[in-house]
């Protein structure tokens, strides 16, 4: 792929993003929230993964700049749910509820969660 075209594509959607606005607070939203911006399938993680990723195919420019900008793309996610985990009333964090609920011996359910 030449520099232009690799330049050209899009690593993310064209149209913008809806604000980032939660009607309130709710704390089950958030922790929900906080699973995805710190849990075990999170966007931290693809962060890492797609960061990674750049970093092994250094030497195959176009694939390792592929990689590079989708990272960019999933921050922006990051943000999203951490900025929207706050608003909803937690405090933003690189780890997920259910792995510190585990850690503590705190099992949370569904039924927990929403009370």
């Amino acid at each position: 792929m030449s520099e232009t075209s690799q330049k050209e594509r899009l690593f993310a959607a064209s149209e913008a993003y809806p604000p980032i606005c939660a009607a309130g607070e709710n704390r089950a939203y958030a922790r929900a929230m906080l699973d995805n911006v710190g849990g075990l399938r999170s966007e931290m993680n693809a962060v890492s993964i797609y960061f990674y990723n750049s970093l092994i195919v250094a030497d195959k420019c176009d694939a390792a700049e592929a990689f590079h900008k989708i990272s960019i793309v999933e921050m922006h996610h990051l943000h999203i749910f951490a900025t929207l985990a706050k608003q909803l009333g937690e405090v933003p964090r690189l780890w997920g509820f259910q792995a510190a609920a585990v850690s503590t011996g705190l099992h949370a359910t569904t039924s927990t969660l929403l009370n």
